[in-house]
């Protein structure tokens, strides 16, 4: 479990209990506040909510140009979406005017990854005077398969690929649970994958190889028909690729 307790800017917070219909749970709320991004220094929120990790891009190199420019940086706020965390647990002392959060496995750093990376990076070369990043906090539990949802929503930016929601989901576990470990490390599970090693291939490509290779549903004489990668993720559901990944492994032990 890791706590942050965060500063706000002039000690104000809006808060607001949201509807939760549709929701595993109830008392779900949203609060809305800005902070310094010099707290960023020396702090950092983790990314389990994400479904990407963040990278160098077009968005994050401006992003770095307007908090290194003195006539620029102090309009921050108004240029850049901010960070939304999801939290199951919130604490507010109105009297500091800081907010303290809970984020165990799975939450975090809902959307603004780019954000803090490029706020991080700023941060090593200047001091920006006045600089603020709006932070939204979304309070509630949520399943692995909601905060998915969510974080698919909520990432704008920059297209999802298929193959790093299904990782979210825990699509994977099962399939690297019956791989050999320097093989697994080998994939790029889910977008912008950030690891020292360099993978072979990325994960979509990966079960389009053992859809090719399933003897179960393509028997000899009758080779399948898939012109791109996008395509086993586009037309099985997640039951039929669990199924076929459990088909091809089973029919390749030995007896």
């Amino acid at each position: 479990m890791v706590k942050l307790t965060i500063p706000t800017y002039k000690k104000k917070i809006f808060s607001i209990d949201l509807p939760s219909d549709g929701f595993s749970s109830s008392l779900h709320k949203c609060h809305i506040f800005y902070i310094d991004v010099k707290w960023l220094n020396t702090n950092e929120i983790k990314l389990d909510a994400n479904v990407r990790k963040p990278e160098e891009t077009k968005a994050t190199k401006a992003m770095e140009s307007t908090i290194s420019n003195p006539a620029k940086q102090a309009r921050f706020w108004a240029y850049n979406g901010g960070l939304i965390i999801v939290t199951k647990k919130v604490k507010i002392n109105k009297s500091k005017g800081v907010i303290e959060i809970d984020l165990p496995k799975e939450y975090g750093l809902m959307n603004g990854g780019h954000t803090q990376f490029s706020i991080k990076r700023s941060l090593k070369a200047v001091a920006p005077t006045n600089t603020l990043v709006r932070v939204e906090v979304v309070e509630g539990e949520f399943t692995d398969e909601e905060l998915a949802d969510i974080a698919e929503a909520r990432n704008t930016s920059k297209d999802l690929k298929d193959m790093s929601l299904a990782w979210k989901k825990k699509k994977f576990v099962r399939l690297q649970s019956k791989m050999l470990k320097e093989y697994s490390d080998k994939i790029a599970w889910t977008t912008g994958e950030l690891l020292p090693s360099e993978k072979a291939m990325d994960a979509d490509k990966f079960i389009f190889l053992l859809m090719m290779l399933n003897v179960i549903h393509n028997p000899i004489g009758k080779p399948p028909k898939a012109t791109s990668t996008a395509g086993p993720f586009d037309r099985r559901s997640e039951e039929h690729t669990s199924e076929l990944q459990s088909q091809y492994f089973r029919s390749r032990m030995p007896s």
